[in-house]
């Protein structure tokens, strides 16, 4: 039941499971992506990127993708695995504001971020993601 709430369990060290991750990050990607009906014309948003590998996945099957995180180190990963790519931006966040935007977003995405905010940040957050989205754009997120 654990594992249906938190996610799946890699072990007690999961960074000997990395390529295993991996894949199953972009599974998730790709299913998000299917959710938000993502075409090569749209520019979206992610928060939170962490490694990069759902980044570099949307990146690769839409026009745009600005990515944000307020963590600098994982700002970096996805900067090293993403560095071929040149339709993503990324954005160190260091407070609650989509300043850096050039345009309007088709779509916003964040997996396992919402977990590490209080309510109110989550609210601030969907306030946001309104502003900020087009007419029609769609927001996918989790809360755990």
């Amino acid at each position: 039941m654990i594992n249906g709430v938190v996610g799946k369990s890699y072990g007690r060290n999961p960074e000997q499971s990395m390529a295993l991750i991996r894949q199953d990050k972009l599974k998730i990607a790709k299913k998000i992506q299917k959710k938000l009906e993502l075409q090569d014309h749209h520019v979206g948003l992610e928060l939170g990127p962490g490694y990069g590998w759902m980044a570099k996945s949307f990146a690769t099957n839409c026009q745009r993708l600005y990515a944000a995180d307020i963590s600098e180190t994982f700002l970096k990963k996805t900067k090293m695995e993403c560095c071929e790519l040149d339709n993503i931006s990324l954005h160190y966040l260091t407070e609650f504001n989509f300043d850096f935007l050039k345009e309007d977003l088709d779509f916003i995405y964040s997996y396992n971020v919402m977990i590490h905010m209080n309510a109110f940040e989550i609210h601030l957050m969907l306030e946001l993601a309104q502003r900020h989205l087009r007419p029609g754009g769609r927001f996918w997120f989790d809360i755990c």
